[in-house]
């Protein structure tokens, strides 16, 4: 089982020339490699999983620290392939941010299957605890990040998109050397793919990265309205002062250290705010992370490298007669087909499983004279109810015991059928 990395990488994008990206993104995923580092994990040695693929990866088992901003619809409601993860990823959900509230029973159980959920912040707290999910509030893995060894000669403050209405309140003295960033930023593409490339990933990781780092060399104040702008900055030791219009659930943690403030409460801000110093914690919080990660990892690493050794194989192919003789029925290339199985014996569920996974058609009722109730939440009913059913449904004969009676009834009914055995299926119409 290897190492993995949740990544921004693979994002759907417009296949315009120009997109709209946040560097904030790629900055949690340096966080966690942050983490990695104090496991002497080498970085060479990690998976790389898309956020957005996450769903549908099928390389080798991995275990994924799953942190980050993460949303079950984009904003034109087409579905990521996020949640739930792939059964070949093994998640430890720390940091975690849901801002979708609705979850599916598939996704509910998937969360369950890990818990307990770390929790970015207290709306996703809330969100998990709400559908019977055991969460804790963990805050962002942004927040992890080392303090700075050493501060700017000349003080520079950077504004990072910060609302108009804050203009008018700021004192003159940081005017006089600073600097207006967006972290929204025009991301020229390189290709038309549906999806990002390797390369401009690189390029989008690199931009998050690279800003980073210049407030740690130059900042002596970040005035923001960015939750990873102002969490990285105040983990490197960097005055912070959190502005914003609106602040919504994905603050909802960082008020711990930060005050917010908006614009009923601008003519109280602390313009010279003081270094938050919460290094003991931090280590604390650290710590939590990677004995989370260690655990899972000790706790699976033999039962997939087991289940990596049985399943690498050249495979039989299963089933090949009976698909072969399915394949061969005169309607087998329709769609929406109605079918009913006769006889529940061991070859009826192989049959079942067969066309369930070949064919998109509804299995509407069983027929069996011995037996009441239902069969993997299907009905059962008796021979004798076979008149009142739909007549376009198509009935699979299973016992060959069966196949001369059921014959003369479903002729007399006028309606179509299979007769089956191991290797071969004659249809009747």
């Amino acid at each position: 089982m290897e190492f993995a990395i949740l990544t921004y990488a693979k994002r759907p994008m417009s296949s315009k020339g120009k997109n709209r990206l946040n560097i904030g993104d790629p900055i949690q995923t340096y966080a966690m490699r942050h983490i990695y580092s104090i496991m002497e994990i080498n970085e060479n040695d990690m998976i790389e999983i898309s956020r957005y693929h996450a769903k549908n990866y099928d390389g080798e088992y991995a275990l994924l620290p799953y942190n980050c901003f993460n949303r079950i619809y984009n904003q034109l409601g087409h579905p990521y392939g996020s949640l739930p993860l792939s059964a070949k990823i093994v998640p430890v959900f720390i940091s975690f941010h849901l801002h979708s509230r609705y979850l599916d029973e598939s996704i509910q159980n998937n969360l369950r299957a890990y818990q307990p959920i770390g929790c970015r912040d207290e709306e996703t707290l809330m969100n998990m605890r709400e559908h019977g999910i055991t969460a804790y509030l963990s805050g962002c893995v942004t927040a992890l990040l080392p303090k700075r060894q050493n501060k700017p000669k000349i003080p520079k403050t950077f504004f990072v998109d910060i609302p108009q209405s804050l203009m008018k309140y700021i004192p003159q003295g940081l005017m006089e050397n600073s600097e207006f960033i967006e972290h929204q930023i025009n991301f020229l593409r390189s290709s038309d793919s549906e999806f990002m490339t390797d390369e401009e990933y690189e390029r989008f990781y690199t931009a998050g990265v690279k800003q980073l780092e210049k407030y740690k060399e130059e900042a002596t104040l970040v005035v923001t309205s960015r939750l990873h702008a102002a969490t990285p900055c105040m983990a490197m030791g960097i005055p912070v002062i959190l502005v914003s219009d609106n602040f919504d659930g994905r603050f909802s943690w960082i008020d711990k250290f930060l005050p917010l403030y908006t614009p009923d409460r601008f003519d109280d801000i602390d313009w010279a705010p003081c270094v938050v110093n919460y290094e003991a914690d931090k280590l604390t919080m650290t710590n939590i992370f990677i004995n989370q990660i260690e655990n899972a990892y000790k706790m699976n690493k033999d039962i997939y490298h087991v289940s990596s050794y049985y399943e690498n194989r050249n495979r039989y192919k299963y089933n090949a007669g009976l698909i072969d003789a399915l394949n061969k029925l005169p309607f087998s290339n329709k769609t929406g087909i109605k079918y009913a199985i006769w006889g529940l014996v061991t070859l009826a569920q192989t049959i079942k499983n067969v066309i369930t996974d070949e064919k998109e058609w509804e299995l509407v009722i069983f027929i069996d004279n011995a037996v009441d109730g239902k069969f993997e939440g299907v009905d059962i009913a008796k021979s004798e109810n076979i008149k009142q059913l739909d007549k376009d449904i198509i009935y699979f004969v299973i016992p060959e015991s069966a196949h001369n009676n059921a014959s003369k009834l479903l002729t007399r009914l006028g309606r179509k059928f299979v007769l089956v055995n191991k290797t071969n299926m004659k249809f009747h119409q």
